[in-house]
């Protein structure tokens, strides 16, 4: 017999066990058949077949078992592991049991279901308690700032950095601040030039989509989906209040599903928003710009040299700052490497000397 004959097998006996007796009312009959049914999601969640415990997950939140919590997590550890498509979807079935029976979950449990198709129920876990689990929390941010675009926010980046920002969770200053950019724009004249176009400081928001599809495997219950979005809407959970606040939808599916998050956000943005947010005032500068008056090739150079080490003995005085105020350890702060992204606009009219190479510089 199929898993899911069989399991429909059993809500049948349990429910025409019920039916049997005297006429009772609603929340009775739930009681009964959540009792009769436990043996039977238990011994599911202790199967070693991958269908059969993602069905006993799926009984379980589907008939609000509290009392499989325990089961339920020790099957998890047991899957943590496991490879394979099915083992995905037996930790997606027992993560969205979790979720839904509102169960309190160690970090220790949720880490290693923070890369893969289970992340999302992970992180929701996670983020109800952001607090008690900011280690974990910092880790997954630490995780998902390697793998996103430089430039573009995902949900699920966004969610971690509001829970650390809203906690001032230890770490998070020296995360960022190795992620932070810095822009030195270098604006080249011809001596006496006080005029001529300016270029603007990089900067910008952008947007995308992430997207994919999933096939639910023959045999297995409906898959729990969730998804992780900036815009929010009735029915949906607050899952961390922002600039913008990200909502999570759950969707279940029986067949093919595609999905989908928007990317409204800049990364950089996000990043200085949640910096700025650590402390007050702002201890860094995010950018700097520069005139310099082009009189040869080793006088430019030793300009730029001297307005960047203007710039990052600014960087370093704001380390200080931060160090004073708590956000970082000193050892923290020691580690910080200052490199900017230097550009070079050459506003410079006419016949003109070519420009000396300024290393990691864009000339526009």
């Amino acid at each position: 017999m199929s898993t899911f004959l069989q399991a429909c097998a059993a809500l049948c006996l349990c429910a025409g066990a019920v039916l049997t007796q005297d006429p009772v009312d609603p929340p009775t009959i739930d009681r009964v058949l959540a009792e009769r049914l436990l043996p039977e999601v238990t011994t599911r969640l202790g199967a070693k077949e991958a269908a059969t415990v993602a069905w006993g997950g799926y009984l379980a939140q589907r008939f609000g078992l509290q009392e499989a919590v325990g089961d339920l997590r020790k099957t998890l550890v047991v899957w943590q592991d496991t490879k394979g498509r099915e083992a995905d979807f037996v930790r997606l079935a027992l993560l969205d049991a979790l979720l839904r029976l509102d169960a309190d979950v160690p970090a220790n449990e949720l880490t290693p279901h923070l890369r893969g198709r289970a992340s999302t129920p992970a992180l929701l876990l996670l983020a109800r308690r952001p607090a008690l689990n900011a280690a974990a929390l910092l880790e997954y941010f630490d995780i998902l700032s390697g793998y996103h675009e430089d430039r573009i926010a995902h949900p699920d980046w966004l969610a971690t950095g509001h829970l650390l920002a809203a906690n001032k969770s230890h770490g998070f200053a020296a995360s960022l601040i190795r992620q932070l950019d810095f822009h030195l724009l270098v604006c080249v004249r011809e001596p006496g030039n006080n005029s001529g176009r300016e270029m603007p400081l990089p900067g910008s928001t952008i947007s995308g989509l992430s997207c994919g599809s999933c096939d639910v495997l023959n045999g297995f219950p409906p898959v729990a989906w969730y998804e992780l979005t900036t815009s929010g809407s009735s029915g949906m959970l607050l899952v961390a209040a922002g600039e913008p606040s990200v909502f999570a939808l759950r969707t279940e599916h029986r067949h093919q599903f595609n999905y989908s998050s928007p990317l409204e956000k800049s990364a950089s943005e996000a990043r200085w928003s949640w910096f700025k947010s650590l402390v007050d005032p702002e201890p860094l500068a995010q950018e700097r710009a520069a005139d310099v008056r082009f009189h040869s090739a080793t006088e430019f150079l030793r300009e730029v040299a001297y307005v960047r080490e203007l710039f990052q003995q600014d960087f370093r005085a704001g380390l200080a700052q931060l160090v004073k105020s708590g956000a970082l350890t000193k050892v923290e702060a020691d580690a910080a490497v200052f490199q900017p992204e230097v550009s070079v606009s050459d506003l410079r009219v006419g016949p003109r000397e070519a420009l000396p190479t300024i290393p990691n510089a864009k000339q526009k």
